[in-house]
């Protein structure tokens, strides 16, 4: 593995940030020292997508940024929580308000390889399915194993998830998630850099010229998903944001109201 060496980093110091030890004052002077350094920057310009930072190479810059303010007494804000991005385990429940009074059960499962075996037990009840996909993730290696990209691992998952025959009669939803990250990220490494089909795929667009590179990507990877899709209800497709919640909850707006048309629909309720 290839290693980033700092100037003015001492190997004690280097040994603190590693550790477990809670954020103290030199933990702070250590991460601002970095921060200002030529190098850190440097690096995250050459090598931020390959790194696989947690919170991204912004979320990184932001909490240095901002690792002062966690010392004090002052409460997290709602970007801090964003930020954090935590991944999703083990199955967690909530209760969302619906359209007319009505309540949704909201159930969100882990997405890694070792969670899936726990989702076939929610599928019972389920009226809907929102399959999230992080699409700036499409150079990132997979944690199980890194011959595989994770958009690669989503594709295929996608597929056998909507070939299930008891799944069939279930609407399907796709939220394309991180369309941020992802924008800013085409501009160095396009797809046609990961998919041998982007220039067939694009020579067959009548109205590729009118079309920036971000609205081209996002229509390429929608046609790799409806092209996999196993089910027979109409396919619907949002792109989202998480750290822009006035557009999140828009979305869920739209998605909440047009599924529980559709169900009520389904039980004669009209």
């Amino acid at each position: 593995m290839k290693t980033n060496k700092i100037d003015g980093i001492s190997k004690e110091d280097s040994l603190l940030v590693e550790s477990e030890a809670p954020l103290g004052t030199r933990h702070v002077e250590i991460i601002n020292f970095i921060l200002k350094s030529p190098s850190f920057k440097d690096l995250l310009a050459s090598e931020g997508d390959d790194l696989c930072l947690p919170t991204g190479s912004e979320g990184c810059i932001y909490q240095f940024e901002n690792v002062s303010r966690y010392l004090t007494e002052e409460p997290p804000t709602l970007r801090d929580v964003l930020v954090c991005r935590q991944k999703s385990t083990g199955i967690q429940e909530y209760h969302l308000p619906g359209e007319g009074g009505a309540q949704i059960r909201l159930v969100d499962v882990g997405g890694q390889k070792s969670e899936r075996r726990k989702w076939a037990s929610q599928f019972d009840s389920t009226d809907l399915i929102i399959f999230l996909v992080a699409i700036n993730e499409y150079d990132m290696p997979l944690e199980e194993d890194s011959s595989e990209t994770r958009l690669v691992d989503s594709l295929k998952l996608w597929m056998t998830l909507t070939q299930v025959p008891a799944l069939s009669k279930i609407p399907f939803v796709v939220f394309f998630n991180k369309i941020d990250l992802f924008e800013e990220k085409i501009k160095r490494k396009p797809l046609s850099f990961y998919f041998s089909d982007w220039d067939r795929w694009l020579g067959s667009q009548p109205n590729a010229q009118s079309l920036n590179m971000y609205q081209l990507s996002i229509l390429y990877l929608e046609n790799h998903f409806r092209k996999r899709y196993g089910g027979n209800l109409p396919l619907q497709f949002y792109r989202i944001c998480a750290m822009d919640t006035q557009a999140c909850t828009k979305v869920w707006k739209s998605v909440s109201a047009a599924e529980m048309a559709s169900v009520f629909a389904a039980s004669n309720l009209y």
